[in-house]
């Protein structure tokens, strides 16, 4: 499988962000910019789709915190995005 597109929506630092993937990339920033965490996409998918039996909680609490956490977390900023769009 080849990804040559990546949207990511509430993933750690970015609270959105949609990347059109080549053959070759190139990923470079400051210091506490967020390449380790977009990097991290590959890795979590990966690791949900494990052929030794991946789980999707698992990779979550690997990276920090329960399922429960991260959904409440993006219901919260949905929460906040719905309430600036009536304003």
């Amino acid at each position: 499988m080849v990804v040559t597109h990546l949207r990511l929506r509430n993933w750690r630092n970015f609270q959105a962000a949609e990347v059109d993937l080549g053959r070759r990339m190139f990923l470079v920033g400051p210091n506490a910019s967020g390449k380790s965490n977009f990097l991290d996409v590959f890795r979590f998918l990966r690791d949900i789709a494990a052929l030794d039996g991946g789980c999707l909680q698992r990779a979550l609490e690997e990276r920090g915190a329960p399922a429960q956490d991260r959904a409440r977390a993006a219901d919260d900023r949905a929460a906040d995005e719905t309430a600036n769009l009536r304003h």
